[in-house]
């Protein structure tokens, strides 16, 4: 058992848990600036702001391990009382910001609830404080798929990407078969695990549970580019298709540099997807053609889901291509790796 007493000796120390810095604390006014959480978690530095949420480095002092907590905050809905740290809506919010607290705390419950999915990481906690919600999570170590690509010049080789696809893929697979949508896959969601370079699908923040009572009911909740056209509308069917298409743009945007141009824009407007092999990439015409199926900007024009996508991945990759056998020995045996949380981080 850990205690907070002697944790640090000052506020401005290093963290004997995390070795940051105090003197470099980077939390914006509003954020948490420290102190306990439930009675068991030290809250550290934030690590990150979205459009639903703050994630901070935490301690789990029962355990005595580093842990990510996710903080239900949405900017536009809510402010902190600084003397009570209490989240505090807007009069002209009060009611949506009830019901996404409500609804954070259930999808929550929701992805914890998935169960041991094959390389899953485990949600180990959901809350209420602070009149708001909090998730617990494992802490990843690594680098997201975006600053792997910026150390590469802002780009990455098919030969990098593609057995990284295909983890993802069987992860996406495995959550699908969970009954449970990602909805913001994209290069900032994708963590390369320090210690053993296999992919975390982070954030489940936009998690949406696929259900006959509840199909036609979700909240607009999208990434620019990576989001197809049907997460746009609030109704209408949504399923793993989503996901198919975000995991393309992934790609897509890896390969070339360039993120792909926003769903709808290329059906209002009839804006083009320029081939990837125009832009650069080192991809075969076969595998292209897969990755632009699955980037369709109509659902009904992509693969039924990830599993077919993946099928057809492979059967394009062994194409009068003997002499890329590394395809599948670089995957098999590899661990699959999703991460879970209920608050997602927006980025541009």
């Amino acid at each position: 058992m850990f205690s907070m007493q002697g944790m640090l000796n000052a506020e401005n120390d290093a963290c004997p848990a995390c070795g940051y810095d105090n003197h470099n604390r980077d939390n914006d006014a509003g954020f948490l600036s420290g102190g306990m959480l439930n009675g068991q978690y030290i809250i550290g530095r934030a690590l990150g702001r979205g459009g639903f949420g703050v994630t901070y480095l935490g301690f789990d002092l029962n355990l005595g391990r580093k842990v990510a907590i996710k903080e239900y905050f949405p900017a536009n809905l809510a402010a902190r009382d600084t003397q009570s740290n209490d989240l505090v809506s807007y009069a002209s919010s009060r009611e949506d910001f009830h019901h996404g607290c409500d609804r954070a705390m259930d999808e929550g419950r929701t992805v914890a609830a998935m169960g041991h999915v094959p390389g899953a990481v485990q949600v180990y906690n959901v809350f209420r404080a602070n009149n708001t919600v909090y998730l617990v999570m494992e802490y990843v170590e690594g680098h997201t798929l975006h600053q792997m690509a910026a150390e590469n010049g802002g780009r990455l080789s098919w030969k990098q990407l593609f057995p990284l696809m295909l983890q993802l893929m069987d992860s996406l697979i495995a959550v699908h078969g969970k009954h449970v949508i990602h909805r913001d896959v994209s290069p900032d969601n994708i963590m390369i695990r320090q210690e053993d370079g296999t992919p975390v699908l982070l954030d489940f923040g936009a998690a949406h549970v696929v259900s006959d009572a509840t199909m036609s009911e979700h909240s607009v909740s999208l990434r620019r580019g990576y989001a197809p056209v049907e997460q746009y509308s609030a109704m209408g069917r949504q399923d793993g298709r989503i996901d198919e298409y975000a995991l393309c743009a992934t790609v897509y945007h890896m390969l070339t540099g360039k993120k792909p141009p926003d769903a709808t824009e290329r059906l209002i407007e009839g804006t083009k997807l320029t081939p990837l092999r125009q832009l650069g990439a080192d991809i075969s015409a076969q595998e292209e053609a897969v990755l632009l199926k699955g980037l369709a900007v109509k659902a009904a024009d992509r693969y039924d889901d990830i599993q077919a996508m993946k099928t057809a991945f492979v059967n394009a990759a062994g194409h009068g291509k003997k002499s890329r056998r590394w395809i599948l020995p670089a995957v098999a045996g590899a661990a699959l790796a999703i991460g879970a949380g209920v608050f997602v981080l927006r980025g541009n």
